[in-house]
């Protein structure tokens, strides 16, 4: 299957909990940049294209306004359902439930 090149950004709302190192998201992923909820808010009022990763149950109580819906977990989340959200050079801000929550690394890791 040809691997089509996305710029994918990570989106990990910073909290100002204090938690156990082990219980955070990675913040690194291969191919992807994580993003600070300031650069977010930059990107989100650029019109880059969010995308929410969590449970419809989740992106259904709220969700940022405008982001598209794709679970991570689903058999859904492939590069053709990827590719119908925006052009292969746009930029993709996946997102979830915090710095604790791994979708939006996950999500990234797929896109990649």
């Amino acid at each position: 299957m040809k691997k089509t090149p996305f710029i994918v950004m990570c989106l990990f709302l910073l909290t100002a909990n204090i938690v156990v190192a082990e219980d955070f998201a990675p913040l690194q992923v291969p191919g992807a940049i994580t993003v600070n909820t300031p650069t977010a808010k930059m990107l989100f009022e650029k019109g880059y294209i969010f995308v929410d990763v969590r449970k419809s149950v989740d992106f259904d109580n709220e969700h940022i306004p405008g982001a598209r819906h794709l679970f991570v977990n689903s058999d859904n989340f492939t590069a053709r359902n990827l590719q119908a959200m925006a052009n292969k050079d746009q930029a993709f801000v996946f997102y979830c439930n915090g710095i604790r929550c791994p979708g939006s690394s996950k999500a990234s890791q797929k896109a990649a």
